[in-house]
């Protein structure tokens, strides 16, 4: 095997794709790099110049698969993220990935074993992953709303951490064992002060959901994996989430966005329903405001990364359809 990695050999128009290789482990096969590409652009052009194998793109970086070899290149950009991820792992005595998805494959494994499949949880998702709710325009004095850690308080309120969700919708509360009870408050004691690897379980839960996606050969092929088995942990929660937005948006005074775990608002207090439900939430900004779009907002002094790229989008209000207060109340029954 050759000294240096697939990728610091690799030509792109005449321009290297990365430098600043340093190796992260003693066997070569986890290398940190630094490069001016997005990582998919990255991707692309590494599956053109080292056609052999699959090139697998995530926010961590890259991993190159041949057979039963895989290197991993891990941005220095996300470097932290991960020696914390990996960090939890190994105080827990199990073994760390070199990427924040795969430790926390790998906790969940370890706190809770395989699991139980269920593919008709994507019937309980749908297209409600993340709430949207847009009035284009600007407002006089409004009240910017977060949910603190949404995901991360939505599964630390789960009656157990292996629901099973039935084919008419209903949840099963299956009693997990004494030592997955002693690990699942072990994982959620030492993952708390980890952003990325606390929304990476629910995440990774989901896996099979949507079909996956890597590069060979230039050209970016799509695969349908199997479901895992925590799904029903991750459709709980992620559509949790969705319907406390929706129902903040749908009946707080005056509001004029949402997204996901946020909500802004003419009523200087936290939207009612969530204190109702006992969830943390927070303040963000207030202050005038203008809305743009879907992830394009100022409000007083805070501005979204996308406010200054896109002005007059003119997207429509209700962006993810029709919201039901009783469905939303059959959803969160398990949170009463």
């Amino acid at each position: 095997m050759s000294d240096l990695p697939e990728l610091s050999r690799a030509e792109w128009r005449g321009e290297a794709l990365a430098t600043g290789f340093e190796p992260l482990d003693a066997v070569g096969m986890a290398w940190l790099y630094e490069s001016r590409w997005d990582v998919a652009t990255l991707a692309r052009a590494a599956s053109v110049c080292c056609p052999v194998g699959q090139w697998w793109a995530s926010n961590d970086g890259l991993s190159h698969l041949r057979g039963r070899r895989a290197v991993h290149y891990v941005s220095r950009s996300r470097l932290p993220e991960v020696l914390r991820a990996r960090a939890v792992c190994e105080g827990l005595g199990v073994e760390p990935a070199w990427s924040v998805g795969g430790c926390a494959r790998a906790l969940l494994r370890w706190a809770l074993g395989d699991g139980l499949p269920a593919p008709h949880a994507r019937g309980y998702v749908g297209g409600r992953w993340h709430y949207y709710g847009v009035r284009v325009g600007s407002y006089d004095r409004v009240w910017l709303w977060d949910l603190d850690a949404a995901y991360w308080q939505l599964l630390g309120r789960l009656r157990t951490p292996l629901p099973v969700l039935l084919r008419d919708g209903r949840v099963l509360w299956q009693e997990p064992s004494s030592e997955q009870w002693e690990r699942w408050a072990c994982l959620l004691g030492s993952v708390g002060g980890c952003k990325l690897l606390r929304n990476a379980l629910v995440g990774v839960s989901l896996s099979g959901l949507e079909p996956s996606a890597y590069w060979c050969r230039g050209e970016l092929r799509r695969v349908s994996g199997r479901v895992g088995g925590h799904v029903c942990l991750g459709a709980l929660v992620v559509r949790a989430c969705y319907e406390l937005t929706g129902w903040a948006y749908n009946t707080e005074r005056g509001a004029c966005y949402a997204n996901t775990d946020c909500v802004i608002s003419r009523r200087d207090a936290p939207p009612a329903v969530w204190t109702d439900f006992g969830l943390r939430c927070s303040l963000r900004a207030t202050g005038d405001a203008e809305v743009r779009g879907v992830g394009a907002y100022r409000v007083g002094d805070y501005r979204t990364g996308h406010y200054g790229r896109a002005l007059g989008c003119g997207l429509a209000h209700e962006m993810a359809g029709a919201w039901r207060e009783d469905v939303a109340r059959a959803v969160l029954s398990w949170l009463l």
